[in-house]
């Protein structure tokens, strides 16, 4: 709990002596205690949507794909992404190409057929 609150990820106030934790703002620290959505790397925003950059999964969902092959295109060099810290960060204008390039490619296909 220390370490959430010196992080900043859990809301509480010092009196003299101890902590105190509204019962909603700990309520709210476990909801979203294993969300990425606020992870931070040398102090910016992991997956800063407003400025284009997704998680693997986010970009899952947005393409209706599973996750993992978001993981494989990423290896092989599909989909071009960059390690920060554990996690991949993939940029909008990327998920657009590789959408364009190669999901796209592979309907028409096989449609054909």
């Amino acid at each position: 709990m220390y370490v959430a609150i010196k992080q900043k990820k859990l809301k509480a106030y010092k009196d003299t002596t101890r902590w105190t934790i509204r019962l909603e703002d700990l309520e709210e620290y476990r909801r979203q205690k294993y969300s990425r959505a606020k992870s931070t790397f040398d102090g910016e925003l992991l997956f800063d949507n407003e400025r284009g950059y997704y998680s693997v999964n986010q970009v899952a969902k947005m393409l209706g794909v599973p996750a993992q092959k978001i993981y494989y295109a990423t290896r092989i060099g599909l989909l071009k992404a960059t390690r920060k810290g554990a996690a991949w960060v993939i940029h909008i204008d990327d998920v657009k190409e590789y959408k364009e390039n190669y999901l796209n490619r592979g309907h028409s296909n096989s449609e054909v057929m």
